[in-house]
């Protein structure tokens, strides 16, 4: 009994490690299986998706033997006449039943609701060491040329809090004389939306973004980085809200000029513009 513990972590482990190596395998059926989205047949099947079948297979089954139970219980209540006992047992049958087809059909319905993962049983792991295609990859040395990313939705979602942003967008990397806010971090957003709700008067112009190849490399101005300049001396309301800060000494952000703490948010005189960090 002393070795149980360790024999059933171990059988644990190895019953694990064989899932996760067979979820990583696709299966050719002999027949094809419509296990897909929508009784679909799916182009590859793996383990997932068979786990996924399975479970959806279970909760018809269930469903169709509570119903079967029903109409057997029913016929059995009918056919009881006046025999307490009998129509007590049906009774109860029944209520059975109706408890395990309503269990069955809103647990399933539940999990599905509150997030349709729960139920896809996606049991594959990311690879090891794998590097996201998101513009928030992109962090090596500037290269000469390059398409970059549009900034389409990030611009809409500013415009939207009232925050505009310099033009021309960039489209190339080392383009010049342009304004990128493609992947910038969520921290940003919420911030100048948050600046802009609590001062009126300001008018906030973004005239740096995620454009890294235009900006020093200690200044952080890439995509995932909450990072902003905002223009300076054009809107006085919104330089005398930044001046409401309490002013540093030393700290992160920026050492080019002096700077404010406001609302969590640092602001440094950079000259033309207000370099922030959220």
């Amino acid at each position: 009994m002393r070795y149980s513990a360790a024999i059933l972590a171990g059988l644990a482990l190895a019953l694990g490690g064989g899932v996760l190596g067979a979820s990583a395998q696709t299966y050719t059926p002999l027949a094809p299986l419509p296990i897909g989205e929508g009784g679909t047949t799916p182009d590859t099947y793996t383990l997932s998706s068979y786990l996924v079948g399975a479970i959806k297979l279970l909760v018809a089954a269930g469903g169709a033997i509570a119903v079967l139970m029903l109409i057997i219980s029913g016929t059995q209540y009918v056919a009881a006449g006046i025999n307490p006992s009998a129509k007590s047992d049906a009774k109860e049958r029944i209520m059975g039943a109706l408890i395990g087809l309503t269990l069955v059909l809103t647990s399933y319905l539940i999990l599905k609701s509150i997030d349709p993962r729960l139920v896809e049983f996606n049991l594959t792991l990311p690879p090891v060491g794998a590097m996201p295609t998101s513009p928030a990859a992109i962090t090596a040395t500037p290269t000469p040329s390059g398409t970059w990313p549009d900034d389409i939705s990030e611009r809409s979602q500013l415009a939207a809090v009232g925050v505009s942003v310099k033009t021309p967008t960039c489209t190339t990397i080392g383009q010049t004389g342009c304004t990128s806010v493609s992947g910038l971090g969520q921290g940003a957003t919420s911030g100048l939306g948050a600046l802009k709700s609590s001062c009126s008067g300001c008018n906030i112009t973004v005239t740096g973004g995620t454009e890294y190849w235009l900006h020093s490399a200690t200044t952080r101005h890439r995509p995932g980085d909450s990072v902003v300049d905002i223009r300076r001396g054009s809107s006085p309301a919104l330089d005398a809200k930044v001046l409401t800060g309490t002013a540093l000494s030393q700290g992160s952000c920026s050492n080019l000029g002096q700077r404010y703490s406001l609302n969590g948010a640092i602001y440094v005189n950079e000259g033309d513009h207000w370099h922030v960090c959220y």
